[in-house]
């Protein structure tokens, strides 16, 4: 997906692109003007993710088909059909806490290391209008004391 800013507008390649109900990808090229953005469902996207009421955390990676996967979950940890998934905030690109779409199917393979976890992105990419480029999107975190 092509954007209309681009470094001019002080965007760069790596900077985070959401939408208000949602992630949609990562600036992958940027000239002056314009900017490309690979989608979240694309085949080369991954991102790490995790389901918002049990912690669990994986991988969300795209398919040619658009579908997203939830990959490298435990089977020891839970995940449900309707479970919201998450940015989880590792690797630096997202912030934790961004949704990213619902969890729509768990398939349960047992001779296998990891379940299968099917996700429903909440974002109609070909609707879109809008986008929020998340620029110094860097946040850290660390325990204190309130007084």
């Amino acid at each position: 997906v092509t954007i209309d800013k681009g470094t001019s507008s002080g965007f760069a390649v790596g900077m985070p692109v959401t939408a208000s109900s949602g992630v949609i990808g990562q600036i992958i090229e940027c000239g002056a003007t314009t900017s490309t953005v690979r989608l979240l469902t694309d085949e080369s996207s991954s991102i790490s993710a995790m389901v918002q009421s049990s912690r669990a955390q994986g991988m969300l990676t795209g398919s040619a088909t658009g579908q997203l996967s939830l990959t490298l979950i435990s089977t020891s940890q839970t995940v449900e059909v309707g479970d919201i998934v998450v940015t989880s905030g590792l690797g630096g690109v997202y912030p934790s806490g961004i949704v990213v779409g619902d969890v729509t199917a768990v398939e349960d393979r047992r001779s296998e290391l990891y379940p299968r976890v099917t996700v429903q992105s909440r974002i109609n990419t070909d609707r879109l209008e809008e986008v929020f480029i998340l620029v110094g999107a860097t946040l850290e975190t660390g325990a204190g004391e309130i007084e």
